[in-house]
């Protein structure tokens, strides 16, 4: 399957594309700090979910929430009422684990490899829309 996106549900390519928007208008108005670390978890009706890495950044974000709220009505038409802000550590291994404790991830197979990278290209391909 070459181009298997097109096998994607119309509905779900749209809440990615509309997911990737709201990503790229959040990114831009929250400090440079934080833009890594703030990523799009859900819209459901009125309802915004983020997710955070750490607490410090949660309590940071729910500062910004208002100038989020505004800049979503004024760059989307979406009128959110309320932003959830979930806190989901990245994964990996913890900074403070010592060198002996890291666990490394077997390497992936060669399949497991190019479906990634067509995972990678149906995402840019919608990012690009």
């Amino acid at each position: 399957m070459k181009h298997f996106d097109r096998f994607l549900p119309p509905e779900l390519t749209h809440k990615l594309r509309q997911i990737r928007r709201l990503q790229h208008t959040i990114s831009r108005v929250l400090p440079e700090a934080y833009r890594d670390r703030v990523k799009v978890g859900e819209i459901d009706g009125d309802r915004l979910t983020l997710v955070v890495d750490q607490q410090a950044v949660a309590a940071n974000v729910r500062f910004q929430t208002d100038a989020l709220q505004r800049a979503i009505r004024r760059e989307h038409g979406i009128d959110i009422h309320r932003i959830r802000i979930k806190i989901a550590p990245r994964s990996g291994p913890s900074p403070h684990a010592h060198e002996g404790d890291r666990r490394q991830r077997p390497p992936a197979s060669a399949a497991t490899k190019r479906h990634r990278e067509r995972l990678r290209s149906v995402l840019r391909r919608l990012d690009e829309h």
